[in-house]
């Protein structure tokens, strides 16, 4: 026979699992997202050379083809460590902080497609190389939103004791 006590223990234990692997579920989204972005970029990056320069031909060649160059790695090498930080011990003390940057490149995405639909960008953004068209629009604002908004979930979710 269980007490009043006992159920709310089995509750409060049922709760924290159900929501620690939520929170697994929204880091595995989080890192194919950014493996696939990164790798479609390494795959066919003229499509974002190509966006870069229109959006910002000011900046000298160099500058775009280091951003090409740069930007893939550091989501794979995201996509790579949020993973990882689910099963290596060592990682998953560094997990808020690996979340942290996703929250923090997702959010530079998200003002960039703020920004390209202000100026009235209407090339492909280059973001999943020629793999999947994106024009500068709402649903661009909205995917991008929904993506820093799940790794700030995951964030808080880590945060509070849930690894």
């Amino acid at each position: 026979m269980q007490t009043a006590g006992t159920n709310i223990i089995l509750n409060t234990v049922k709760r924290k699992t159900l929501l620690n692997y939520f929170n697994i579920f929204i880091i595995y989204i989080l890192a194919l997202v950014l493996l696939f972005a990164g790798v479609s970029k390494i795959i066919a990056p003229s499509s974002l050379i190509n966006h870069l320069t229109s959006a910002f031909g000011f900046l000298p060649g160099t500058v775009i083809i280091s951003i090409v160059s740069i930007l893939p790695l550091i989501e794979i090498g995201l996509g790579l460590l949020l993973i990882s930080s689910l099963y290596k011990e060592n990682l998953k003390s560094k997990r808020k902080i690996i979340l942290l940057i996703t929250a923090f490149l997702f959010g530079l995405f998200l003002l960039y497609s703020i920004y390209g639909y202000i100026i009235g960008l209407k090339n492909d953004c280059g973001c999943f190389g020629n793999t999947v068209k994106g024009d500068f629009g709402i649903e661009m604002i909205i995917r991008n939103s929904s993506f820093f908004l799940l790794t700030l979930v995951a964030f808080f979710i880590t945060k509070h004791g849930n690894k």
